[in-house]
């Protein structure tokens, strides 16, 4: 017997993400002696009961897509369920702290439980969820709401960030936190959805910001632009009265071929920021992963060291806060401007381009 499924077989695959059912295998003329034998070859992937993927494409696909499969798969053999929190991130192409082992599922109170997922029971309106793709998911606004309620702060924000950075507007997020009506959780999204800047940039900026707040520290600028005569450079955090530049660094930065020319350019940044008189901790995943006191050390020490030398902001230096179009600015942001401002500090806001990346994308582990 041929060691590829048969062509319909895989076409029908391919027309439906990935992912069929047994009934759907049995209607191309397939027998339930075929199914058996393709999934003891390996060229059949059982997803749950009744339910498989091609075994090359999911062998491939990335865990985001695997998760992705795997909710389809589910909503073939139960079209009533709703993609929720984690899993309906995942499905808008939302980066989350960790993709959850089973996919996470609304489902109505009288229906029948499903061993391949964790389901919650409620009853939902249905203004709260859309066909995208072909999956039933909660709508964008009540994704990140669903998974701020459920996630430490740090956590949401990763997801709220994101989608904020995407264009989604702070009222469409502070009308789902009211549709909702009071809830478990509901105290945790709305600090969330409070606490969420567009201007983060990857998912170890957000953590890094929801420690600082955490840790009751004062909230730094994010992303802005400093800029003295004909150089500049964009610095992922800053602390304006302080003098301090952090910068989270991930490991995925320093893992591509041109590896070594980031880490020079970015010497030589440092050193410049430091030659105007700043002063610049790193950090990355595993001074924040966990609880965010390395990163609250490392800051205490610059703050020391610029009370020490008796810090004053560099003349000639300015800072430009950048706004991306069609994305809103925090009014916490707007009104943090205005104060610096009126305190005689070199601020303004300014209008900027999207970088290479800098949308919300495929999700990727954030402990790189």
């Amino acid at each position: 017997m041929p060691r590829t499924l048969p062509a319909p077989v895989i076409a029908a695959i391919a027309a439906r993400h990935g992912v069929i059912t047994r009934q759907q295998l049995l209607s191309l003329g397939a027998s339930e002696r075929n199914i058996g034998t393709w999934v003891r070859r390996g060229q059949l992937w059982r997803l749950s009961a009744g339910c498989f993927a091609e075994s090359a494409l999911w062998e491939r696909a990335a865990p985001s897509l695997r998760h992705t499969m795997h909710v389809y798969g589910i909503q073939l053999i139960s079209p009533d369920v709703v993609a929720r929190g984690a899993t309906s991130a995942v499905t808008w192409q939302l980066p989350v702290r960790s993709i959850p082992d089973r996919p996470q599922v609304l489902r109505a109170p009288n229906r029948a439980h499903l061993a391949s997922a964790s389901v919650q029971r409620r009853r939902l309106d249905p203004g709260h969820a859309v066909t995208r793709r072909g999956l039933t998911t909660l709508t964008l606004a009540h994704t990140v709401v669903d998974v701020a309620a459920v996630a430490s702060l740090p956590d949401a924000l990763i997801t709220v960030d994101a989608a904020l950075r995407g264009g989604l507007r702070l009222t469409d997020l502070e009308a789902a936190l009211r549709s909702r009506g009071t809830f478990t959780g509901w105290s945790n999204a709305a600090a969330a959805i409070d606490a969420g800047d567009p201007a983060a940039e990857s998912a170890l900026e957000s953590l890094s910001r929801g420690r600082v707040i955490e840790r009751r520290l004062p909230l730094p600028l994010c992303n802005v632009v400093i800029k003295h005569q004909r150089r500049e450079a964009r610095v992922d955090k800053l602390w304006v009265e302080d003098g301090v530049v952090g910068e989270a660094d991930g490991k995925s930065k320093y893992s591509k071929e041109d590896a070594p020319t980031v880490i020079w350019k970015e010497k030589r940044r440092h050193e410049w920021l430091e030659e105007l008189g700043l002063a610049v901790p790193r950090w990355g995943m595993p001074e924040v992963g966990d609880d965010g006191a390395a990163l609250e050390r490392r800051y205490r020490k610059a703050v020391a060291t610029q009370r020490a030398v008796g810090f004053r902001w560099p003349d000639g230096v300015t800072i430009e806060v950048p706004r991306l179009p069609g994305v809103e600015l925090p009014a916490r942001v707007l009104a943090e401007v205005k104060r610096l401002a009126a305190s005689g500090y070199p601020i303004s806001i300014g209008d900027a381009r999207r970088r290479p990346g800098g949308s919300p994308a495929l999700w990727t582990p954030v402990s790189a």
